[in-house]
Formats: C-alpha cells, sequence, structure tokens
C-alpha cells in the first residue's frame, strides 16, 4: 500500500519517523512530507508555491493513505490540505496527535478516520485490512463517521514500547521557502543556515527512551491525557538494549554529532538510568541532552550521567512562586534547584531553565519571587521563557474559564507569532519590568548586586523600554545569541570522560 505522511511546521517529527519505520517494516510504501519547519515566534502560513508544490506531490504519487500527525495550532492549516487532498484524489485521510486525540469528534470534520493515542497499531492495521475492515473490528482508539454519526471509542495504548524505533530510513521531502527538497539542509535560508554551522542541534539526533510522564502539570497535555484516560499515570520505559540498538542504526547512517533525549522526564526510572548510561556510555558515548525536573535528580545521577556524555540538561521551573507552582500543580522545590544549578556547574553540564510568562494569574509578588529564584542560580545557564498558551480541555484552561478570563478560540495559535519571549512585544510596563529582568537574570556579566539594584529602580520600573533597550544591546542580545550557541556547541563537544 502506498502511504504518505505528513508533518506539519516540524521538520524532526518523532511520531511520523516511528509510524514510517513500522509501516516500512510492513512492507508498505511510505514517504514522509514535511510541510513548513518550527521557528519560534516567525511561522507563518504555507504560501500559495508551498500548497501548491505538496499537493503536486500527492496527485504524482496516487497515495492509498494519507496521515496527518496534528497538534492543536495547526488544525485549520490541516483540515484546509485534508480538504483539498479530498477533492482532488481518492485517498483516505488519516489524522494522529494530539489534536484528535484530544477532539476525535471535530477532527473528524476533515479526516476519514481519526486516531486517538499511540498511532502505530492502529495505522498498521488500516494499511494492512483497509478501512472497512477496521471500522467492522472497532479497534481501541480507532474513530470514524458513519451517516453523520461518530462511532469508536477508547485510548490506543501501546504496552510494548520496544516494538518501535524512531529511526526511519525512506523518502521524505521537505517543503518550505517555496521549495521541495529531499535534504532538510537544503531548504534552509540563509539565517537558518549561519545558525547551523555553529548550532549543535542542527546536527543531532532526536529520540525518546520512553511514553509519558510521571507529573500532572495543569497546563500540559499529559494531565488531560490521564484525566481521560486512567492507565496514563507511569513512563513507558523502553528497553536500554533496544534504544542502543536504534542510536547505533542511526549512526551507522547519518553519522550524528549529538544525542537529544525528548523525554518529557528522561531520569524517572532512577534504576533504568543509571542501567542506560552504563550501556550507552560503551555502546554509544555520544554527547546528549535531557529534559527532566528537579524531583527527579540527585548528585549521583548527574555524575553517572556527565560520565556517559549528559552536556546540557533541560530543567522546567515554570515559577519560582509557590502559590503558582500550586495552581501548575508542580513541586517547586527551591533550595534542592539552587543545589543542583551549582552541581551542574562543577560537572561542567550546561543547564536550560523553562519558564512560563504571560499567565493572567501571576501577580507582581509572584514575578518576584521567579526574579528572585532565577538570580540565586549558579551560572552559567540559559533561560527560556515561554508564553503561556491555553490550549481547550486543559485543566489550567478550564480553571481560567471558571474564573472568568476570557480566552479567544485562536488562543492556540498564538505560538506562530508569541510563543517566546519577545522584546518588541507591546505588554504592560509591570510585565514588561519583570520579564526583561528574568532574560538578564542569565547575563554573565551582570552581578546578583547589580540585578537587585536594577530590580527596586522606580525609574526602570516605570519606564521599562529602557530595560528592553539594554537587553537589545548588541553583545546581550544580538552577539549573545551567537556566544551563547558556540559555547553550548563547545561543551557538546567535549569528549566523554573516560571511566
Amino acid at each position: 500500500m502506498k502511504i504518505i505522511l505528513v508533518s506539519l511546521y516540524l521538520f524532526d517529527n518523532l511520531a511520523t519517523r516511528s509510524l514510517h519505520a513500522a509501516l516500512s517494516a510492513e512492507g508498505h510504501d511510505v514517504t514522509t512530507l514535511y510541510l513548513k519547519e518550527l521557528f519560534i515566534n516567525t511561522m507563518k502560513a504555507p504560501t500559495s508555491r508551498e500548497i501548491a508544490l505538496f499537493l503536486r506531490h500527492i496527485r504524482e504519487e496516487k497515495p492509498d493513505i494519507v496521515g496527518f500527525s496534528v497538534r492543536t495550532p495547526f488544525i485549520r492549516i490541516a483540515d484546509h490540505l485534508a480538504r483539498m487532498i479530498k477533492e482532488e484524489t481518492a485517498a483516505t485521510v488519516f489524522y494522529g496527535g494530539l489534536y484528535p486525540t484530544m477532539s476525535p469528534r471535530a477532527a473528524l470534520a476533515f479526516a476519514d478516520i481519526v486516531c486517538v493515542g499511540d498511532g502505530e497499531n492502529v495505522f498498521i492495521q488500516l494499511a494492512k485490512k483497509g478501512l472497512t475492515a477496521v471500522k467492522k473490528e472497532g479497534l481501541p482508539g480507532l474513530w470514524w463517521k458513519h451517516n453523520g454519526a461518530v462511532n469508536g471509542s477508547g485510548y490506543a495504548v501501546e504496552s510494548d514500547v520496544d516494538r518501535y524505533s524512531f529511526y526511519a530510513a525512506g523518502k521524505r521531502y521537505y517543503i518550505d521557502h517555496n521549495r521541495m527538497e529531499m535534504e532538510k539542509e537544503k531548504i534552509n535560508n540563509r539565517i537558518q543556515r549561519f545558525f547551523s554551522t555553529i548550532d549543535v542541534f542542527t546536527r543531532g539526533y532526536s529520540t525518546m527512551a520512553g511514553r509519558g510522564c510521571p507529573l500532572h502539570c495543569s497546563f500540559c497535555v499529559n494531565a488531560l491525557l490521564k484525566d481521560h484516560f486512567p492507565g496514563l499515570d507511569t513512563v513507558r520505559q523502553r528497553r536500554t538494549a533496544g534504544v542502543i540498538a536504534e542510536l547505533q542504526a542511526a549512526y551507522a547512517a547519518q553519522h550524528m554529532e549529538t544525542v537529544y533525549f525528548h523525554d518529557d522526564i528522561f531520569t524517572a526510572d532512577r534504576a533504568w538510568a543509571f542501567d542506560f548510561m552504563t550501556a550507552y556510555k560503551t555502546a554509544v558515548g555520544l554527547p546528549f541532552m535531557i529534559n527532566t525536573h528537579i524531583q527527579y535528580l540527585d548528585y549521583d545521577l548527574l555524575t553517572g550521567l556527565r560520565d556517559a556524555g549528559l552536556r546540557i540538561v533541560k530543567i522546567g521551573i515554570q515559577s519560582g512562586s509557590e502559590r503558582i507552582s500550586r495552581m501548575y500543580r508542580r513541586p517547586l522545590l527551591k533550595e534542592k534547584l539552587q543545589t543542583i544549578s551549582r552541581q551542574c556547574r562543577e560537572l561542567d553540564i550546561f543547564p536550560l531553565y523553562d519558564i512560563i510568562i504571560d499567565n493572567p494569574f501571576e501577580s507582581e509578588p509572584d514575578k518576584k519571587e521567579t526574579f528572585a529564584l532565577l538570580s540565586s542560580l549558579a551560572r552559567p545557564y540559559k533561560l527560556m521563557m515561554y508564553s503561556l498558551v491555553f490550549f481547550p480541555e486543559y485543566p489550567l484552561t478550564k480553571y481560567a474559564q471558571q474564573q472568568g478570563i476570557p480566552l479567544s478560540p485562536q488562543q492556540p495559535e498564538k505560538v506562530y507569532t508569541n510563543w517566546y519571549f519577545k522584546f518588541l512585544k507591546r505588554e504592560a510596563a509591570v510585565a514588561a519590568f519583570w520579564h526583561s529582568l528574568f532574560w538578564l537574570s542569565q547575563v554573565d556579566f551582570l552581578s546578583r548586586r547589580l540585578l537587585q539594584l536594577l530590580s527596586r529602580n522606580a525609574f526602570l520600573r516605570r519606564y521599562p523600554c529602557w530595560l528592553k533597550m539594554y537587553c537589545l544591546g548588541t553583545y546581550v542580545f544580538a552577539m549573545n545569541v551567537i556566544i551563547e550557541k558556540l559555547r553550548i556547541r563547545s561543551i557538546w563537544m567535549k569528549k566523554t570522560v573516560s571511566a
């Protein structure tokens, strides 16, 4: 069977990679089309030329199934493309991903069939048996519409996550900047090409060693999944041998320089982490990056991971306020975070810290607490400041609606232009003042004392544009981006410590 998978605004989509590998292993002719790359705060709708390239490829290939990986901010684009595909071809349109998982009935407005949950087995059965047969079987997680009525139920849970690999060889096409190429490096514009020469992430390999998250954060999709589908409270960890085999296969094919594990919390299973780091150091040995939470870190873990190749650790803080952290349903653990930040510096591990801004419930005292925490952390570090998005049905979204916070139906689409902190965004003076201070807290040459003086300056508080201008200065903004990437690259490329 001929299948085309579609990834929107993500050239390194783990979901489509896993599906590509699983369907290819079943003997199907699989192609993945990547339409537009994720480029923070500058994402635009596909141009007419890009849509024409996309549709021309669909018409020429004449696929039996076109499968979309759909995230909520991009549903209108997915629906537009699906409608045109159904008008011009006889292909079955399949939706998978977070949006159809949370809103299967709405997703069926344009899709012929949707998957709620893990898509590998559902898609394999669809390709193997055909649409009519799988409808009769009623696989868990398979939803469809018949005579206007929605049919289907349940959530597709893949209990044996070792069955599937994220390494996928095969046909891939990338569409962006009004061009289509088979190599994503050729599609980049001049700015992207420049940063790719110093940015290690462009020559790395992304994967996951498990699925799920032990936390229940109110702003996150995992909380919603757990509320709707009991049984997703635990992390489904892959066996170490399977992860190592995937990485070795990927290295043999593309000789990547680094590895980025996208697990929500890589160290959730402490015993597994120690087992993995021993095998990884011997069998792979490349510098790697992980995501985690301070609750699942300690000095022994950091030391072992550093010895195995850990160079960058991404830690979600989200807020330094105890009140807001309770709203987010996250443990804050300030003293432990401060200790871990010092240990990262000692072990030469570069930390990235996530925080959330633009929360309408956050007061000025909450912002002061966040600034105090950030300015107490050991440098160097990089701060990732994300603007809060109220996605449909998330626990925090429901709470905001109960409290009368006005939310636009297009709220998820703010990620196109306001996903990450924007220096030039118009915002209230108090917010601009503290957001600028948050950002400045990571700048190495600004002393703690100077930061405290700035935070107490009445003139800057009234006219925060001067702080923003400082943030936009030649070194702090433009040059710091390059210096930061060079520093991260030097950390990445340091050889793994020998046993």
